[in-house]
């Protein structure tokens, strides 16, 4: 036959109750924290998929652009923004020439525009268009 001393099982109901408690406090103090960013789940702002591959072939005063265009029918324009002039395709191109640049650096971004209005995140590049032909 097992004796327990009475100083050990009220050190277990000691344990176990403090255990308990510390189980519910944890519990309880986790789910007022999931408000703090509920609204911002429910307010996630949604992109169109952006462009590829982006590449600059570069000549004098003259930049052509090509890109791989995203998979699917979510998106449906293209925007081109080169910190002087923005254009926007009701298409979906492939690519595009700059002709008459002037001679300086250019930071070009190209994005595409879902049927929602939504822009994508920029592809980027920087563009030279300085470049004498061969």
């Amino acid at each position: 036959m097992i004796i327990i001393n009475n100083k050990i099982i009220n050190n277990m109901k000691k344990l176990i109750f403090f255990l308990g408690a510390l189980l519910i406090a944890v519990m309880h103090s986790c789910t007022p924290m999931n408000d703090n960013y509920i609204d911002y789940q429910k307010n996630v702002p949604v992109y169109s998929p952006r462009v590829m591959n982006l590449t600059k072939e570069e000549g004098f005063r003259t930049a052509t652009l090509r890109w791989i265009n995203p998979p699917g029918d979510l998106a449906v324009k293209i925007k081109i923004t080169t910190g002087d002039e923005e254009l926007i395709f009701n298409e979906m191109i492939d690519h595009y020439t700059f002709e008459d640049l002037e001679v300086k650096g250019y930071d070009m971004a190209v994005y595409t525009i879902d049927r929602y209005g939504n822009l994508s995140v920029p592809a980027t590049i920087s563009v030279f268009p300085g470049n004498l032909p061969d």
